[in-house]
């Protein structure tokens, strides 16, 4: 199975890294959540700097965005001390307003943006 996600905590930086590669299914969503939810619990979040990782993810089938919404919950939730969206400046457009378009619904609105 290829690998769709990555979540790495840097302690020293006090750095949440979270990279989606391509689309993200329902099954592996649940599994993202659970380790996500994992990880986030052995650190104070709020001291921490959330990194999303952006610029290999696919434009979002429905039940992706559905879904994404629901994370974005949850790291909102989580009251990050600063939380970036990292993303390409050139050839993904439509993603990058989906992605935006997501975090609205899901009332994330405390955010930065990153043009890689």
């Amino acid at each position: 199975m290829t690998e769709k996600y990555t979540i790495h905590i840097n302690k020293m930086e006090k750095k949440v890294e979270v990279a989606i590669l391509g689309y993200i299914d329902e099954e592996t969503a649940y599994a993202f959540i659970k380790e996500y939810q994992e990880k986030a619990a052995t650190i104070k979040t709020a001291k921490y700097t959330l990194l999303l990782d952006c610029r290999k993810m696919e434009f979002l089938p429905e039940i992706s965005a559905v879904l994404l919404k629901d994370v974005y919950q949850l790291y909102k939730e989580d009251n990050y001390a600063k939380v970036i969206f990292i993303m390409k400046l050139l050839g993904n457009t439509m993603l990058n307003m989906q992605i935006m378009q997501v975090a609205r619904k899901a009332k994330f609105t405390s955010y930065e943006i990153q043009m890689d």
